[in-house]
C-alpha cells in the first residue's frame, strides 16, 4: 500500500506524462517534478490563505453551535426558535434585531448538541480556534485517507499529490473558514468505506453512526448497505444511532421530549422567512450557496407551488431510480466498490438539502475520475478524460466563484429569483452525479487494485 498524501492543484496533466515512458527525456521529467512540487506548495498557500486565515474569527456557524450548546448545558432546549435567537444574540456583534432577521432555526439532533455543549467549557473565541486547529489536523488526515485510496489502485508519487492539493479547494476551505464540521464528516465517510472494504464491518457502522450529529449525510449510505446486504454494518450503525440519540439526553438530564421538539424544528427549517428555507425569494446571501436539486428547480419555477414540488419530487423519484438502475448489479471489483462510494456520495449531495460546505461529499468521485484519467492515458494514451477532470475542477473552484460573485454584484439579477437558477453549483454536482453513473455503466476499471481482499 503507498503512503497518503498532502496537497495540489491540477496536477493530472503533468501526472499521467510523468508516467507514460522511458523515453521522456531527463530534463523534461525534472522540469515535470518541479511543476509538481509547485502545484504541492500552491495547494498549501491557498489551503491557509484561502481556510485557515479567514477562519481565525468566531464565525456565524461556530456561534450557533455555541449557543445551542449554551442552552444544552443549561437544561433549556435550543430547538424553541425565540429562546435560541435570545442566545444567539448574546454571541453577535450586531444587534438583536440582525439575528430575528436571520432566523436560524437550530436543527441539529441530540448529540450534536451535547457534543457542542462540550465546546462551551471554553469561551467561545477559545473555543473557535480550537475548531480552527482540530479542522487542520482532520483536513491533512482526510488527504492521507484518500491518498491511501489511490495506493489501492496505483503508486502514489508527487503527481498523485499534486492532485489532492487540488481537492481542499472543494468544500474544505469553506468548512474551515467557516468553522464547520463537514472535515469530520468526510473522515468518518472515507472511515466507514475503508473499514468496509478490509471486512471490518462493525466498525464500519460505528463509523457511520457517527455521522449522524449532522443527519442529512446518513440515510443514503444506510440504504445501499442495506440493499447490498451488509447487514452486520446497517445493524451497528442503526444501534450506534439509538445509543447516541439517547444517551447524551439521559447523562446530560434531558428530557425525551427533546426528540419531539427537534422534530418540529426540522419541520420549521423550509418554512418561508427562516435561514435554512430554500425558497429562491429569500435573500441571496441565505441561499445562494445550496447545491441540491430542490433548490435549483425551485429557482427555475420562480416560488414553491404545488407544480414545483411536483416537479421536485418526479426528479428526484427519476434520479434516485436511475441512479438504483446502475447500481442493480453488485460491484464486481474494487474499482467499482469504490465508485458505488462515490456515487452514493454525489447522490447524497444533490438529493438531500447542502450547501456549499457539504462538497466533499463530491471528492470519492474526483478520485475516481483521476483513476480512470491516469488509465486512459498510461494504457490508450487517451487525454480527453484528464482534461474532462482538469475542467471539472476549474469549474469547481473559479468558475462557480467568479459566476456567484457576478450574480450577487448585479441588483436586477440578484434580486431575481429565475435568475438564481443561473448560479452553477447545483449544474455542477449533477453533472459530476451523471459522469459517474456513466463510468459504472462501463467495464473499464479505475486501476490496478494492489489490495487483497480490500
Amino acid at each position: 500500500m503507498g503512503e497518503g498524501g498532502q496537497a495540489a492543484r491540477m496536477g493530472l496533466l503533468m501526472a499521467s506524462v510523468a508516467r507514460i515512458g522511458g523515453a521522456m527525456p531527463a530534463w523534461r521529467r525534472r522540469l515535470i517534478q518541479c511543476g509538481c512540487v509547485f502545484l504541492i506548495l500552491l495547494g498549501v498557500v491557498g489551503t491557509i490563505r484561502n481556510g485557515v486565515l479567514p477562519g481565525n474569527r468566531v464565525f456565524f456557524d461556530f456561534k450557533v453551535f455555541y449557543a445551542a450548546g449554551e442552552l444544552w448545558r443549561e437544561r433549556v432546549s435550543p430547538y424553541d426558535a425565540k429562546t435560541f435567537w435570545a442566545e444567539l444574540a448574546r454571541f453577535d456583534p450586531e444587534s438583536p434585531e440582525y439575528n430575528r432577521k436571520l432566523r436560524a432555526i437550530y436543527v441539529y439532533p441530540p448529540q450534536a448538541s451535547a457534543f457542542f455543549a462540550l465546546w462551551t467549557r471554553l469561551p467561545i473565541e477559545q473555543a473557535a480556534r480550537l475548531l480552527l486547529a482540530v479542522n487542520v489536523a482532520l483536513t491533512v488526515l482526510a488527504l492521507v485517507l484518500m491518498g491511501r485510496i489511490l495506493s489501492w489502485f496505483r503508486p502514489v508519487g508527487l503527481v498523485e499529490l499534486a492532485f489532492l492539493a487540488a481537492l481542499p479547494g472543494i468544500g474544505l476551505y469553506i468548512n474551515l473558514r467557516n468553522t464547520q464540521w463537514g472535515i469530520l464528516i468526510l473522515v468518518l465517510l472515507l472511515a466507514t468505506f475503508m473499514l468496509e472494504r478490509s471486512g471490518r464491518r462493525a466498525p464500519a457502522g460505528i463509523a457511520l453512526a457517527l455521522t449522524s450529529f449532522k443527519p442529512s449525510f446518513m440515510p443514503l449510505f444506510a440504504l445501499y448497505h442495506l440493499l447490498r446486504g451488509n447487514w452486520r454494518l446497517v445493524a451497528m450503525a442503526a444501534l450506534g444511532v439509538l445509543a447516541l440519540t439517547v444517551l447524551p439526553l439521559v447523562l446530560t438530564g434531558q428530557p425525551l421530549t427533546r426528540l419531539l421538539e427537534y422534530s418540529q424544528a426540522l419541520e420549521l427549517r423550509d418554512a418561508r422567512g427562516e435561514f435554512l428555507s430554500t425558497h429562491p425569494g429569500e435573500r441571496f446571501t441565505i441561499n445562494y450557496n445550496m447545491i441540491h436539486l430542490e433548490a435549483l428547480l425551485l429557482r427555475l419555477f420562480g416560488a414553491p407551488s404545488g407544480l414545483a414540488g411536483a416537479a421536485v419530487l418526479l426528479a428526484l423519484v427519476v434520479l434516485c431510480a436511475t441512479t438504483a438502475f446502475v447500481l442493480r448489479q453488485a460491484p464486481r471489483t474494487e474499482e467499482e466498490h469504490l465508485l458505488d462510494f462515490a456515487i452514493v456520495a454525489a447522490l447524497s449531495a444533490t438529493a438531500v438539502y447542502h450547501r456549499t460546505y457539504d462538497l466533499f461529499l463530491l471528492l470519492p468521485g474526483f478520485l475516481c475520475l483521476y483513476l480512470r484519467a491516469a488509465s486512459d492515458v498510461e494504457r490508450h494514451g487517451r487525454w480527453w478524460r484528464a482534461g474532462i477532470l482538469v475542467l471539472f475542477l476549474l469549474l469547481f473552484t473559479r468558475f462557480n466563484g467568479w459566476v456567484t460573485s457576478w450574480i450577487s454584484s448585479t441588483p436586477e439579477l440578484r434580486d431575481l429569483p429565475q435568475a438564481r437558477a443561473l448560479l452553477p453549483m447545483p449544474w455542477l454536482v449533477m453533472a459530476l452525479l451523471l459522469a459517474l453513473l456513466q463510468l459504472r455503466r462501463q467495464p473499464a476499471g479505475l486501476g490496478r487494485c494492489r489490495l487483497n481482499g480490500c
